[in-house]
C-alpha cells in the first residue's frame, strides 16, 4: 500500500492571490508525483458543488494542500460533507509562506521522480504535474461565498437575518448552514462584518482577518449602530424588513456625494467593507424586492437575531 501522501493544489480561480513565485514552486515540485497529485482550478467551486474529489482526498490518507489559509481549507472540506482528519493534512499557504519553504515542503511530499510522465496535453497550465480537475465551473459563476467556522459559531442567527439574498438557513437541527452559496454578491463580505464570533470566513478576500487568517478582524459590526437605537422606528421608516446591509446601503451610494467612485468613508457601505461595485451592480428594484421578500419571511416567523427587532 503506498503511504505517501497525495498532493492537491488549487489554483485559486477569479482570486488570483498568491505570488507566481509561489505557484511555479508547486508546480515544479509536485511535477514527480505524477500519479498522486491534483490541479484544481478552484477548491472553493469544489466545497460549494459538494465534488465527490473532496471527500476521497478527506478520506484517503495522507494529503498535502497547497492552497489558501488553513483554517478557511478545513471548513471549506467541511462544507463539502469531507471534513478532513485531524492527523495527516498538512495545508501550505500559497498566499504568505515563503516560496522557499512552499518548495521544500511540496519537493518533500513528491519524493522522487515515480515514472517518465508524458506533458499534458490540456489547456489547465498544469505543466504535466497532475489531472485538472473542475474547469467547467470558471464560466458560469465566480465561487465567492460565505464559510462558517463552526469552532466559533454560536448559532445566534445575525447572518441569517442580515442576509436579503437567502444564502443562509437553518437546517433540521436548527443549526445556521449556508444553503445558497451561488446567491452570495460576489466580493461582499458584509455578514462576516456583523457576526459576533467571527465566525464567517470568504477564502477569497484579500484580508486575510476575512479569508481565514489566524488574526482577527475589526471589531464586529454591531447592527443596531448602524440605524440608530430605536430599531423599529428605523426599520418602519424605511417601509419595514431588515434592510441593514445592501439596502441601506445602496441608498447610500446613489446619494454620496463621491464623484470617483470610491467607497464612502462612512455609513453602512464603509462599516461593512462592501465595495462600491458591488452596490452599482444591484439595481433598486432587486434590492427592494430581496428585502420585501425578507420582511415577508420575517412577519411568518420569529427573529432569529438577537437584535432586539422582534421580528418586526
Amino acid at each position: 500500500m503506498d503511504t505517501r501522501p497525495r498532493i492537491l493544489y488549487c489554483r485559486c480561480a477569479h482570486a488570483d492571490l498568491a505570488p507566481l513565485e509561489a505557484n511555479a514552486a508547486v508546480l515544479r515540485g509536485m511535477a514527480p508525483a505524477r500519479g498522486r497529485a491534483v490541479t484544481v482550478l478552484d477548491l472553493c467551486g469544489l466545497a460549494a458543488r459538494r465534488d465527490p474529489m473532496l471527500a476521497g482526498f478527506a478520506a484517503g490518507g495522507p494529503v498535502v494542500i497547497a492552497a489558501c489559509e488553513e483554517r478557511a481549507v478545513r471548513w471549506l472540506f467541511a462544507a463539502a460533507g469531507a471534513p478532513l482528519p485531524a492527523e495527516g493534512v498538512e495545508s501550505i499557504n500559497l498566499r504568505s509562506a515563503p516560496v522557499a519553504d512552499i518548495a521544500a515542503r511540496i519537493a518533500a511530499a513528491a519524493g522522487p521522480a515515480e515514472a517518465a510522465a508524458p506533458q499534458c496535453a490540456c489547456a489547465c497550465s498544469c505543466g504535466g504535474a497532475g489531472e485538472a480537475a473542475g474547469e467547467g465551473e470558471a464560466q458560469e459563476w465566480v465561487p465567492w461565498f460565505p464559510v462558517i467556522d463552526y469552532e466559533r459559531c454560536t448559532d445566534c442567527g445575525q447572518c441569517l437575518g442580515f442576509c436579503l439574498f437567502d444564502v443562509f438557513a437553518r437546517d433540521a437541527d436548527n443549526k445556521v448552514r449556508v444553503v445558497n452559496p451561488a446567491n452570495c454578491k460576489t466580493n461582499c463580505p458584509a455578514c462576516a462584518r456583523v457576526c459576533p464570533a467571527q465566525a464567517i470566513m470568504f477564502p477569497k478576500h484579500k484580508d486575510p482577518a476575512l479569508s481565514g487568517g489566524a488574526g482577527r478582524a475589526a471589531e464586529p459590526v454591531d447592527v443596531k449602530s448602524l440605524v440608530g437605537d430605536d430599531v423599529r422606528a428605523a426599520l418602519r421608516k424605511r417601509g419595514g424588513g431588515r434592510r441593514f446591509a445592501l439596502a441601506q446601503a445602496g441608498e447610500e451610494r446613489r446619494t454620496c456625494a463621491c464623484s470617483s467612485g470610491a467607497e464612502c468613508a462612512s455609513g453602512i457601505l464603509g462599516a461593512l467593507g462592501v465595495p462600491a461595485e458591488v452596490i452599482d451592480a444591484l439595481s433598486p428594484e432587486e434590492i427592494a424586492a430581496a428585502a420585501a421578500k425578507k420582511a415577508a419571511a420575517e412577519r411568518r416567523g420569529a427573529c432569529d437575531c438577537d437584535c432586539g427587532c422582534g421580528g418586526a
